[in-house]
């Protein structure tokens, strides 16, 4: 009995017995290792995560979809097309009030320029939207 507790503390025989001391089988030593491989994935995946690595990657590849599609939902914004009418509204006052024929280029180059992505359709005041479409087609004077 002497010889079964020495054998029971020896660590080859805890690496292959269990508690019991019965014999411990393949599938478990596999489940251990998968297990910890597992533990060390996450550990990692988490680590990286929180030391901003991941992060600038996943930003890198997924990220830009979803900032264009917030961009895109604010451009659609009553805000947006608001601050956008708005803005137009005074460079056509500007336009307006301005007699020199090369302030009133550089006025329609700033509007094409600041309102080229810009849908007239969003802009209800029919004058508002007729100054935007002959600004970029060269019609005002």
């Amino acid at each position: 009995m002497g010889e079964a507790i020495e054998l029971c503390k020896s660590s080859a025989y805890d690496k292959k017995h269990d508690l019991l001391g019965k014999k411990k089988g393949g599938m478990y030593i596999m489940k251990k290792y998968v297990l910890g491989g597992l533990l060390v994935f996450v550990l990692l995946t988490v680590l990286g995560f929180a030391s901003g690595e991941i992060q600038a990657v996943y930003n890198r590849t997924v990220g830009v979809d979803v900032s264009s599609s917030e961009t895109d939902k604010f451009h659609e914004s009553k805000g947006y097309v608001d601050g956008m009418v708005q803005d137009l509204a005074k460079y056509k006052l500007e336009f307006a009030q301005s007699s020199d024929d090369t302030a009133k280029q550089a006025i329609m180059a700033h509007i094409n320029e600041e309102f080229a992505n810009f849908d007239e359709t969003q802009i209800k005041d029919k004058d508002l939207k007729q100054f935007l479409i002959d600004c970029r087609n060269g019609k005002n004077k």
